[in-house]
């Protein structure tokens, strides 16, 4: 079943305390409040019960490992109060952009998922009247989901557990949370298919490529459209996908086609009416990211991109034992999930 997420209202999220759900984990209390209500429903919906906490991917997607420690300001140190804001700035991360252009999210998953997927169809035929049709099928195969184990894991001190301010709760939870979603957008994007990766779009047998051969051009750009079209892929929403330097650099392009004596103002890479700071380039959506590695550009229907994830969050787990005799406590987060490409064709 496709669920975009479990349906967290804003405020719920904003409530929502990760250190709370580690606490109850280390001090032995019952996990209450909605923590509790949170874990329970995805609990279950799951045949097998979390080793630790469910924290859902609501939570993820709207807020490594590392030792923390009081002793040393910047590991930890920087959060006990003598006195601490109540906030703390944040890291500049990358930006993910899978989602946001349409990538397909299933949750809740349990065993394999095989997708069937028609890869020929029925022969058509003109004959006499009397004649005889020859018999054709369509052709299948499935398009394979498997799990994959994505986790994070970081380790603080019992001291700055008991001495920090607030801000640890949004900090611990910012740090963790967005990592792990930001390498999912990256297996999304090029992840390797090998050493327990997921197989990106970069990486799919199948995918078409387009060389520039020097500066891109505005008909280079539009050899993305014509790579798909000829494929019988230019269909749905299609996206360019590609780096900030690319980004920059086609902004003082102008969208001039082979041949043409006069030059005109407008850039390959124009604004893009719904803000953002995402473009327009030969009139379709462009976003930027530094996920994608060596100035690449991708282009294509990224609703044929579908990402799993097997249970219907991310299991946490404190573990108050491993590291007790440094006064240390461990948090793993682990989730499993795969990446598919429903048509190797759509993408470029």
């Amino acid at each position: 079943t496709q669920k975009p997420f479990v349906g967290m209202k804003p405020e719920d999220i904003d409530r929502y305390s990760l250190t709370r759900a580690l606490r109850s984990q280390l001090s032995g209390n019952t996990l209450d409040g909605l923590e509790r209500e949170i874990h329970d429903d995805l609990d279950r919906s799951m045949p097998n019960k979390a080793e630790g906490v469910w924290i859902p991917s609501d939570v993820l997607f709207t807020r490594a490992r590392r030792d923390l420690s009081v002793g040393t300001f910047g590991q930890g140190g920087a959060l006990v109060q003598t006195d601490v804001s109540s906030t703390v700035i944040e890291l500049l991360r990358n930006k993910s952009i899978c989602f946001r252009m349409g990538a397909v999210y299933l949750d809740g998953l349990q065993g394999n998922l095989a997708v069937p997927r028609q890869t020929g169809a029925t022969t058509v035929q003109a004959v006499s009247e009397g004649g005889q049709l020859n018999e054709s099928d369509p052709t299948l195969d499935q398009v394979p989901l498997s799990p994959h184990r994505v986790g994070v894991t970081t380790t603080y001190t019992r001291q700055l557990m008991l001495q920090s301010s607030p801000s640890l709760e949004a900090w611990l939870r910012d740090d963790l949370v967005a990592q792990l979603a930001l390498k999912w957008d990256y297996l999304m994007l090029q992840g390797a298919g090998a050493n327990d990766e997921p197989r990106g779009i970069l990486n799919t047998p199948g995918v078409g490529s387009i060389v520039f051969g020097g500066s891109a051009t505005y008909a280079k750009a539009i050899a993305f459209e014509t790579a798909l079209a000829v494929l019988n892929a230019d269909v749905g929403t299609l996206c360019y996908a590609t780096t900030p330097a690319v980004k920059a650099a086609w902004k003082l392009i102008a969208r001039t086609l082979t041949g043409a004596t006069v030059l005109t103002s407008e850039p390959l890479w124009q604004n893009w009416p719904g803000g953002g700071g995402d473009g327009l380039v030969n009139g379709y959506r462009a976003a930027s990211t530094n996920q994608i590695l060596n100035n690449g550009v991708m282009f294509g229907h990224f609703k044929d991109l579908v990402f799993g994830l097997w249970g219907n969050g991310t299991d946490w787990i404190v573990n108050p034992y491993s590291r007790d005799t440094e006064g240390k406590i461990r948090v793993t987060g682990n989730s499993y999930v795969d990446v598919a490409v429903r048509h190797a064709q759509s993408f470029c």
